[in-house]
């Protein structure tokens, strides 16, 4: 997307009309104005088209890239402007607050929002919190910003003090103001899953960078905080590319949220790397992962791609635990299952203790089948049993069990026989994993590729 900077190319143009030999009379009757008398009427207009949005605009705001990106919609009406927002400072509560404005003339066209606005404001605030210490620093935002390029269908802006450019588009009539924040985070759940904690950015070119989770220190009065930043929550996260080095190569990164998907701060990976950079992420046609515009300039380039790691890596990460999902469990291995459940319940342990779960989990040292039970979810035990998680060739996975239990394990495996069937057959297929999504695989599909009919969805917990 090219920037059309109005105010910086008004001195150009103001040189190239006069070093003219012929203009025609329009031209003459633009330039008989005095400076002042144009920049008084460029004010003008841009009131004009501040105030014509009839459902407001939304603005994407940035404070720093070590702090998320910022949802806004502001109406405009007179000299006060009613701005909106739902985020953490909100309490993830809709909020709104009606304060003032006004388009400042200072070596070009300033939108400026002078009176206190607690929604807004409190990012331009050195010591928001007046309660407690502050670092004398706040979020670094603005509250005063330069008009760069300004039309009835898009408002580019930089901070005043901080530079950070800042977008607003006009909202749709028809859509309410608490639907969109509504939409946004429901967007947002569906794309990210905390417990997934590392991405995967691929590059046009190739490249690759890792997106995880990242930490944000803060000093007060000598003492120094830190603090975890979950990508896919506090949409902030630390970049780094394959093979790189962890201390010099890793950018830290925050992101707003956008109606269709993510908008960095600023294009990645930048300069430094001398690569076609890349900004901001819709889903694809699909609806399964996200894929980069060229949304930033010339140089930003569409085909960019984020997903999440191989589901073969998900299935076997060993801070997840994997739920069987029992309504989806067909074939020979629904037969199996429900016949160690109807065992169980059947048993000495199922006159004492429920059964609440099944699923998969990798420790340090080998993958497991477990089954939660007990008096109640609070007070349950995992009897677990030891298995090998087999990579074959051709893609699928297998499971070979290796004898190995907790202790209530091998109780179990003594009292319910029908437990070796499930074992049996789990061990004569080979699964190959899918999901509806690339990006939040939450829910893998398992099915049997010599039996298509023998399935099973596994669930993170």
């Amino acid at each position: 997307m090219n920037k059309s900077i109005k105010y910086a190319a008004l001195a150009m143009l103001t040189f190239t009309v006069a070093a003219t030999s012929s203009c025609s009379r329009e031209e003459d009757d633009i330039w008989d104005q005095s400076a002042a008398e144009r920049m008084d009427a460029a004010k003008v207009q841009d009131l004009d088209i501040l105030r014509s949005a009839p459902n407001g605009w939304e603005m994407l705001y940035f404070a720093t890239n070590e702090e998320r990106g910022y949802n806004f919609l502001m109406k405009f009406e007179g000299d006060s402007v009613t701005i909106a927002t739902r985020n953490p400072k909100t309490n993830d509560a809709y909020a709104e607050q009606t304060s003032y404005f006004d388009v400042l003339t200072d070596d070009g066209m300033v939108l400026s929002f002078p009176t206190y606005n607690d929604l807004f404001h409190i990012y331009a605030d050195p010591q928001p919190d007046h309660s407690v210490p502050s670092d004398g620093m706040g979020s670094n935002g603005d509250y005063e910003f330069k008009i760069m390029s300004i039309s009835n269908d898009m408002i580019y802006m930089r901070g005043k003090k901080h530079g950070v450019e800042i977008y607003m588009y006009p909202l749709e009539e028809n859509v309410g103001w608490e639907q969109y924040f509504n939409e946004i985070y429901d967007l947002r759940s569906r794309l990210f899953n905390e417990k997934i904690d590392t991405l995967w950015m691929t590059l046009a070119d190739g490249l690759r960078f890792s997106i995880a989770n990242t930490t944000v220190s803060k000093t007060v009065n000598n003492v120094t905080t830190t603090t975890t930043k979950v990508f896919g929550v506090d949409q902030v996260g630390q970049l780094l590319p394959l093979g790189g080095d962890a201390v010099t190569q890793t950018s830290k990164m925050s992101y707003v949220m956008t109606r269709s998907g993510i908008r960095w701060i600023t294009d990645f990976p930048g300069d430094t790397l001398s690569r076609t950079p890349v900004r901001e992420f819709v889903l694809n046609d699909e609806g399964t992962f996200l894929v980069s515009t060229d949304f930033g300039g010339e140089e930003c380039t569409a085909g960019a791609t984020i997903k999440a790691p191989s589901y073969t890596n998900l299935f076997k990460k060993r801070t997840l635990v994997w739920s069987i999902d029992e309504a989806s469990v067909s074939g020979n291995i629904a037969t199996a299952y429900q016949s160690f459940v109807n065992g169980y319940n059947a048993s000495i342990i199922g006159v004492t203790y429920n059964l609440y779960n099944i699923g998969f989990k990798f420790s340090g040292f080998a993958h497991s089948l477990f089954i939660t039970f007990g008096a109640s979810e609070s007070y349950a035990v995992d009897a677990v049993l030891y298995c090998d998680l087999v990579e074959k060739e051709d893609g699928t996975i297998g499971f070979s069990f290796t004898g190995n239990t907790n202790e209530q394990g091998g109780v179990m495996k003594q009292q319910i026989t029908q437990l070796e069937d499930l074992i049996n057959v789990l061990e004569a297929s080979s699964f190959r994993l899918s999901s509806a999504s690339e990006l939040n695989p939450s829910q893998l599909l398992l099915t049997d590729v010599n039996d298509e009919n023998n399935k099973m969805c596994v669930n993170i917990e």
